[in-house]
């Protein structure tokens, strides 16, 4: 028998590699038949054939964009069929996952409710308030922003209460269901975005944020989460300041 330490990691990989493939078939059913993807405490391996160093490189992007990964290793080859305009096909695929947030709404549904099966049922039954808001840089939506809540008291959360921001930069906090909210509590938010700089073979896909967004122990941001009604949050991921919001 496999000892509970083991155990809770082999499930936290398989959680997180379903994940992973819901967000590259969101992109391409095509590319996520071409890629085998292997996951180790947070770390992402890609192995397989992309089109060309845009598709790969996006790829990559989309994996960062899993709440959970830690880190990505691209191992994918590419064909050399290169799109004529990368920067073109990228933004196009941008449009395209903005615009499909029911389907991968839909998927993240699924797949919560598959762990939250597995889950104790004292966690399915955790005591949980509806948490809403938006998040702006530079006064402008954030938009596919990555939100994940951890708690200030450093108490284990499977899952953590996360959150994507939409198109608008509007965002609904889930932990076992999709908008189902979050435990109350005092808690630390770590946010991500990335975006894609340069054309062709140059094409990059850099995080917006200062890297301390990006981990507990350094964001900016807190969230109180109260019992009863919770007032909309409004997260600007422009300013450094830590921010104590209720």
């Amino acid at each position: 028998m496999l000892p509970a330490t083991s155990h809770a990691t082999s499930s936290a990989n398989q959680q997180l590699k379903r994940q992973v493939t819901v967000a590259l078939a969101q992109y391409s059913q095509s590319l996520r038949e071409r890629v085998n993807v292997t996951v180790a405490s947070g770390a992402v391996t890609l192995r397989g054939q992309a089109t060309g160093d845009f598709e790969r490189k996006y790829a990559e992007m989309l994996i960062w964009r899993v709440p959970g990964v830690r880190d990505v290793r691209n191992l994918l080859s590419t064909s050399g069929n290169q799109p004529a305009n990368a920067k073109q096909q990228i933004d196009a695929q941008e449009d395209r996952i903005r615009t499909s947030w029911v389907i991968a709404g839909f998927a993240a549904v699924v797949i919560i409710a598959a762990i939250a099966v597995q889950m104790p049922h004292r966690q399915k039954s955790a005591e949980l308030y509806e948490i809403r808001g938006t998040v702006r840089i530079a006064n402008k939506p954030a938009a596919a922003a990555q939100l994940v809540l951890h708690p200030i008291d450093g108490a284990t959360c499977a899952p953590c209460p996360r959150a994507q921001a939409d198109s608008q930069g509007n965002f609904v906090i889930s932990t076992f269901a999709k908008g189902d909210g979050a435990p109350p509590g005092k808690y630390r938010v770590t946010a991500e975005c990335f975006t894609a700089v340069g054309t062709g073979d140059d094409v990059k896909f850099v995080s917006i944020l200062p890297p301390a967004f990006s981990k507990p122990s350094s964001t900016p941001l807190e969230l109180d989460v109260e019992r009863g009604n919770n007032a909309l949050v409004q997260l600007d991921l422009s300013s450094k300041t830590r921010q104590q919001l209720r």
